[in-house]
């Protein structure tokens, strides 16, 4: 059972061991703490190095973080059933809530062959960009799938003002920003220096990301498209045999 509404407030970097939820898949968990914070992940299988472990070290582990840049309490349930977490933020200016979950074995998407923690901060980006531009009580959805036998494509798509069709590629550049365009977060500003880092960091893992227009014709979507793993590279993926579902 998880604890109910809560402020959750960390000592030294770290939040007590009670205040973590459990998501998986059957072959791989993260742990959720109550601010949002993935603090521990490890990748592909249980008995794989972790990606994030600020749950062991709070310096330098690492975490992959979503949550409100105002105080906030929180308050999370298991959709009934599921290992589907939701964690409802609440501010003095709304609430937002986020859902964490992990797909089961049958519906997995391939093994990428892409440094994790690189394609993390892309994510990390694209979300941190969509959340400073799209209005209040907005959806920002993510999504994945396989776009051919080779690559998986993924998603992030807001409901904001969107980025005109002649602007697409100059938001890669250095710099640049989309005039008269400012955040409705007075204090998470931009310099223009995300979407360049972000083209980076997937162009060196062999990808592309580019904008598309949204299925809706309202708002920004971003795509990447990410290069499989290798069938020697996905070898540890396939060795463990499935278990009960954890996430």
């Amino acid at each position: 059972m998880l604890r109910g509404h809560n402020e959750c407030v960390r000592r030294g970097g770290y939040v007590p061991i009670e205040d973590y939820a459990v998501i998986g898949d059957g072959r791989t968990a993260a742990l959720v703490a109550r601010d949002g914070s993935i603090d521990w992940l490890c990748l592909p299988n249980f008995d794989s190095s972790s990606v994030f472990g600020a749950i062991v070290d709070a310096e330098r582990g690492g975490a992959f973080e979503l949550q409100p840049s105002i105080p906030f309490t929180a308050s999370r349930r298991y959709l009934p059933r599921t290992n589907v977490l939701e964690t409802t933020f609440t501010t003095g200016a709304g609430a937002v809530r986020v859902v964490d979950a992990m797909t089961l074995p049958d519906d997995r998407l391939p093994p990428l062959s892409v440094d994790p923690a690189s394609i993390g901060e892309v994510i990390y980006i694209l979300l941190d960009n969509a959340s400073k531009y799209a209005p209040p009580g907005t959806t920002i959805t993510v999504e994945a799938a396989a776009e051919t036998d080779e690559t998986v494509r993924i998603a992030v798509r807001d409901e904001g003002p969107g980025i005109p069709v002649d602007l697409r590629e100059r938001v890669f550049e250095k710099f640049f920003r989309v005039p008269s365009r400012e955040s409705h977060d007075p204090n998470r500003g931009g310099v223009g220096l995300g979407l360049p880092i972000a083209r980076r960091l997937v162009e060196t893992q062999g990808g592309r990301i580019a904008i598309e227009a949204p299925p809706s014709g309202r708002g920004t979507m971003m795509v990447m498209v990410l290069p499989v793993a290798a069938e020697s590279e996905s070898a540890d993926v396939d060795r463990t045999p499935p278990v009960a579902a954890a996430r």
